[in-house]
């Protein structure tokens, strides 16, 4: 065999393998479920998540789904087509009347957040009108970025809806503020008080501190020595006092 029929051998296998691994390759596209109220849902025998379901990537084809509410007796199948590249969505209400026992819950929060009642994932604000059975219920509504989560004790009375209406922002924890260091020396040696604060003798070093202005007040008793000196501490910044009394 030449070279050249070797290589052309060579070649065609290359191809031919590359070839069969795009066809390994299965294309997928989006499947997007909202449904009211809440209901989990499942994919060809598979639970993915419950409503509302964003994006869930699913191979293309066709696909059975299941939308399903156990405490409130809803069980709905369909058959659904993915398309490469593309979102299928479904948007389903049913309808499920208040019955002597059972009563709906309304939540509301600013910005919107993550809510489960009773451990259960129901959707992201707002919330409108969940069955829930007449009863207490635990509510938790979580809004990671702003560091919430909030439970609440939740009383359903039949027939009726009870609304929440939270904001977060006004919930959220302080911020940190931002500190520098402070470091003193003096001589002779000096008792040091920050803000009427004893914090030790000197010296001092890069003690931490709130940025912004402060009292520092520097006293040796048996020198006679009593200094008081306004301060201002920057952020990241080391500030540095040297006195001497000698």
């Amino acid at each position: 065999m030449t070279s050249g029929a070797r290589l052309a051998i060579a070649a065609a296998g290359f191809v031919l393998s590359a070839g069969s691994a795009d066809a390994g390759e299965k294309a997928s596209g989006g499947l997007s479920v909202v449904t009211t109220p809440w209901t989990e849902v499942v994919v060809d025998g598979e639970k993915i998540g419950t409503t509302p379901v964003v994006d869930h990537e699913v191979q293309q084809g066709k696909h059975e789904v299941k939308l399903v509410n156990s405490d409130l007796e809803i069980s709905v199948s369909m058959s659904v087509t993915i398309e490469q590249g593309k979102t299928t969505k479904i948007v389903r209400t049913f309808e499920v009347e208040a019955s002597g026992s059972t009563g709906t819950l309304s939540v509301a929060t600013t910005p919107a957040a993550k809510i489960l009642v009773d451990g259960k994932e129901v959707g992201t604000t707002p919330v409108s009108k969940i069955t829930l059975e007449a009863g207490e219920h635990e509510v938790v509504i979580v809004h990671d970025g702003l560091g919430i989560h909030e439970t609440l004790k939740v009383t359903i009375e039949a027939g009726k809806n009870r609304a929440i209406v939270k904001n977060l922002e006004s919930k959220a924890p302080p911020k940190a503020k931002k500190s520098g260091t402070l470091s003193v020396t003096t001589a002779p040696s000096t008792s040091v008080y920050v803000d009427g604060k004893g914090v030790g003798t000197t010296p001092i070093v890069k003690l931490g501190l709130a940025a912004g202005k402060h009292k520092l007040r520097l006293v040796n008793e048996d020198e006679g020595i009593e200094k008081t000196l306004t301060i201002k501490i920057e952020a990241g910044k080391d500030t540095s006092i040297i006195e001497s009394f000698e």
